[in-house]
Formats: structure tokens, C-alpha cells, sequence
């Protein structure tokens, strides 16, 4: 049977939206945020003691936005900052 005649058998136009049907959930899904938490974790905030909430949101913004997009390489990007990912920078073929 042709797409057309089952679309039209089963009362829908050809080429109309038809809503998606849930995907297999995968428990890889979770996998880059899992590694950026652990990441955060274990390179910023394991044993510090923050005296505010304000105190905590400034150390966090300067780990993030200072360090882990700017500075820190990423195997997952070629060893690439993020910064350096999205300006489209390589730095292996500098000589």
C-alpha cells in the first residue's frame, strides 16, 4: 500500500503533520549534562562553604562563564575551549 492511500484510509490528508511518537528513551540522553555536573562538582565546588547564596552564584558564574567556557580544553570538542569552538578556532594547525 502507498503512503497516500494509507493516509487517506485513515482519514488524513497526504503530507499532513501527524504528531511524533514518543522515541526510545536512551540512558545516554543525559550523558553531557551528567559529565558537565560531575565536571562542576569535583572542579569547583567540592569542599567549599559558601557564606550566601549571592557568594555561591559568583563563584559558579566566574567557574562557568571564566574558566570552563574560556579557558578549559574539551576532549569532546578536540580539545577545544567552547569559545574557541563557536570563533572556529584550531589550534592543532597552529605551527
Amino acid at each position: 500500500m502507498h503512503q497516500q492511500n494509507v493516509s487517506s484510509s485513515l482519514g488524513r490528508a497526504p503530507g499532513a503533520i501527524h504528531p511524533k511518537r514518543r522515541l526510545e528513551l536512551s540512558c545516554y540522553d543525559n550523558a553531557v549534562t551528567e559529565s558537565f555536573f560531575h565536571t562542576l562538582k569535583t572542579e569547583s565546588v567540592d569542599f567549599e562553604h559558601f557564606e550566601s547564596r549571592a557568594e555561591a552564584h559568583h563563584h559558579l558564574f566566574d567557574y562557568i562563564e571564566v574558566f570552563y567556557n574560556q579557558k578549559r580544553m574539551h576532549s569532546s570538542l578536540g580539545y577545544h575551549t567552547p569559545c574557541e569552538k563557536l570563533q572556529g578556532i584550531d589550534n592543532s594547525k597552529v605551527a
